[in-house]
């Protein structure tokens, strides 16, 4: 009974804290004028920019928020930075935080805690961000927590307040020593807890029923059901050697040597370029998941025929990918990068770009082509359709919500060929446009 009544009490504590820094902003305003500081309203996207941009600028961030989802830019920014992070606290009440969020702090050391607490009668959630370098600080303080909405859809509303004169230091000061007290309360991520809240997380999603779920057709499928899709959209001739060659694929990857330095043949056959003239991939049908032989310079990229180190900058695009364990936007963008810097401007798009991901990844990516486009977006009820272009589009919505979807978080099944399947299964629904039955050995 006691230490339910001094955790209440420590809640409380956060709480009156946040509210003691919204009322110390409107003092700090009465008492300093235009020239030591700057006051300024935001909305959700001048938040989301404004963020990234003192990101960039500061040497030094800390920041306490409710909630925070794995895909906005800000949150990327903040982790490709991580070593300016002083401290960062987020909160986990009703599972609103993403679990891939957690996992990124597990797999990456830094300086960002979390408030666990089951009791939901007083809930962690504040959302200040502060940023300084030695002699400029600036201070974020509202409704926006680093959610996809609080950075984009939703009403929000943040006071920016920037200094310029260390003189006025007393707000940044009471600022820090507030999220300190949120960091010194919080937690280190387990991974024992990371099992245990993802399972929270996947609950929570099933309890709501999650909006997109129940408009998506795609997305509302059981394993068996997106299964049995599979199976009535090719044969089984088909499902094995596409099996085939993602195992192909596997053990290139696997070697640990990069795209560019592989084999000329090799690379024809993970890119889906012409068919090689000798080599394991020269044995079988490279035409599933997509090919690349409308895009001359990629194949030329391919091949090695170009001059540069244009084929260099594409492996090395490829390399952010990795080849097991959770693959996050970042990951996806810095490849989005190395692919366009290698076309050189080039045409370029998710036609051949995707392929390779799916052939890396097949159980994180789908390929994107104009085989299955039509399908997929019937399927997953995009609109407007994709671009060739649509990189971000096509991470935000369409590898994110397949990643929640009922089948993809299903358990394995026994049998073999349908685990080899399962275990390729965001790749496998090129499958379901049925263009698998245009593919001649």
């Amino acid at each position: 009974m006691m230490s339910c009544l001094l955790k209440r009490k420590a809640s409380n504590n956060l709480a009156n804290a946040s509210n003691q820094l919204l009322l110390k902003c409107f003092v700090f305003f009465r008492q300093h004028n235009k020239e030591q500081c700057e006051v300024k309203l935001l909305n959700s996207q001048e938040t989301s920019s404004k963020l990234i941009e003192l990101t960039s600028k500061h040497s030094k961030v800390a920041f306490a928020v409710a909630w925070a989802s794995h895909r906005t830019k800000v949150f990327e920014s903040f982790i490709n930075t991580k070593s300016k992070i002083e401290y960062g606290v987020i909160g986990t009440h009703f599972s609103q935080t993403h679990w891939e969020v957690l996992d990124w702090c597990v797999r990456n050391r830094s300086n960002i805690k979390f408030i666990f607490d089951e009791k939901t009668s007083c809930v962690f959630h504040p959302k200040v961000y502060v940023f300084w370098s030695s002699k400029e600080w600036d201070l974020l303080v509202g409704s926006a927590n680093l959610t996809v909405g609080g950075m984009t859809n939703n009403t929000e509303l943040m006071l920016h307040v920037s200094s310029r004169e260390q003189d006025s230091e007393v707000l940044k000061t009471r600022a820090l020593e507030i999220i300190r007290s949120y960091y010194d309360q919080a937690q280190i991520v387990s991974r024992s807890r990371l099992n245990t809240y993802r399972e929270q997380w996947n609950r929570r999603q099933i309890i709501e029923g999650k909006e997109r779920t129940v408009e998506s057709e795609l997305l509302s499928w059981t394993w068996k059901e997106y299964y049995k899709q599979i199976q009535k959209c090719s044969t089984i001739r088909q499902r094995k050697e596409a099996v085939m060659l993602l195992k192909y694929a596997l053990e290139d990857f696997e070697k640990d040597i990069p795209f560019h330095q592989l084999p000329p043949n090799t690379r024809r056959g993970l890119a889906g370029s012409h068919h090689p003239k000798e080599g394991k991939f020269s044995e079988i049908e490279i035409g599933y998941f997509g090919r690349a032989r409308a895009y001359g310079n990629f194949t030329q990229i391919i091949y090695g025929n170009v001059n540069g180190n244009q084929l260099q900058t594409l492996g090395e695009g490829l390399g952010h990918i990795p080849i097991n364990g959770a693959v996050y936007r970042e990951d996806y963008m810095k490849y989005v990068e190395g692919f366009k810097e290698a076309l050189n401007c080039k045409p370029h798009g998710l036609g051949v770009g995707a392929r390779l991901l799916a052939i890396k990844r097949p159980d994180t990516f789908t390929p994107w082509n104009n085989v299955n486009k039509r399908t997929l977006e019937r399927l997953l009820r995009l609109k407007p359709s994709l671009k060739p272009q649509d990189y971000e589009r096509y991470w935000d919505e369409v590898i994110v919500p397949v990643r929640e979807s009922k089948w993809y978080n299903s358990a394995k099944p026994k049998a073999s060929l349908e685990l080899e399947i399962w275990q390729s299964r965001v790749a496998m629904l090129d499958a379901l446009s049925g263009g698998w039955n245009q593919i001649q050995i």
